[in-house]
């Protein structure tokens, strides 16, 4: 029995695939420069063949779909062929039990991909939303961010559904709700990275450097004059409402506790509303 894998994150496009797989089922050379003649070459297998193909839990190629497609619709019609379309393990992923290193990195990765993209990416599909239903969230961060409508988290790190765990609220700022929706996170669904986002041009931020609001605006703009005392600089004070919510949440004991176990990473960033640049605090 001959025995192919197809794991999904090896091959950067069709090309790479294809050349592989000229190789592995010993066809041709450049006789699958187009995926498009996959099908029929798979219908002229005629020695016992097994072909695993492993796909991540999450950020699927859409190109990738259709060759799991025709693979699966080959096997039903050749004797010689069987196919098993596997997930990833979950321990494996970098969504479970990851560490806050390559938590950050699949943020900043995300956010180099959305700086020059049109459209996000992330994974929405029906797969994944039974997926998560069946087995629950596991999100590599948290992230506190501005309500502002410009700040996605999101979209804004290319992640789809199940990924971030985002708490959101006008001026980023972190009260009690914040603080314990954060510990929720952190605690219980283990994520290994906290990330406070904050943006230039924030509406709360600009209140509060002019005068305050009344009524229950007035709470927040309150909460962050307090922390920006009379800086002026619009970027000095979004960064200085950033590291004050950090030192919240580290002050927090039981998220104190997950940051001396090594367990947690606190960090904080702004986001730039020109650019679409996250630039993360040292």
């Amino acid at each position: 029995m001959r025995e192919v894998r197809i794991d999904e994150r090896d091959f950067a496009d069709e090309g790479a695939l294809g050349a592989y797989l000229e190789e592995e089922l010993d066809l041709p050379a450049g006789s699958l420069v187009s995926l498009a003649a996959l099908e029929g070459r798979l219908d002229g297998i005629c020695e016992p063949t097994h072909v695993t193909i492993v796909r991540p839990i999450w950020n699927r190629a859409t190109w990738f779909d259709k060759v799991s497609t025709v693979f699966e619709r080959a096997s039903g019609g050749n004797f010689y062929l069987t196919v098993d379309v596997n997930s990833e393990d979950p321990a494996d992923s970098v969504e479970a039990h990851a560490s806050a290193e390559a938590a950050l990195r699949r943020l900043r990765e995300g956010n180099e991909q959305y700086v020059g993209a049109h459209h996000a990416n992330g994974d929405v599909s029906d797969e994944l939303i039974s997926r998560l239903f069946e087995e629950g969230q596991h999100p590599f961060a948290c992230v506190i961010s501005c309500s502002d409508a410009r700040v996605v988290p999101e979209h804004i790190f290319m992640c789809g559904l199940g990924e971030i765990f985002c708490i959101r609220t006008a001026g980023n700022i972190v009260g009690p709700s914040e603080l314990a929706s954060a510990v929720y996170a952190c605690a219980h669904l283990h994520t290994p990275l906290l990330l406070v986002l904050g943006h230039t041009h924030c509406g709360a931020i600009d209140a509060a450097m002019h005068g305050g609001s009344r009524g229950p605006v007035g709470f927040i703009t309150s909460k962050i004059s307090e922390t920006i005392g009379e800086e002026l600089d619009p970027l000095k004070a979004a960064e200085k409402n950033v590291r004050a919510g950090m030192a919240t949440l580290s002050a927090d004991r039981d998220l104190a506790a997950l940051v001396d176990a090594g367990e947690l990473e606190i960090r904080g960033a702004l986001y730039l509303t020109h650019s679409g640049r996250v630039s993360f605090l040292e």
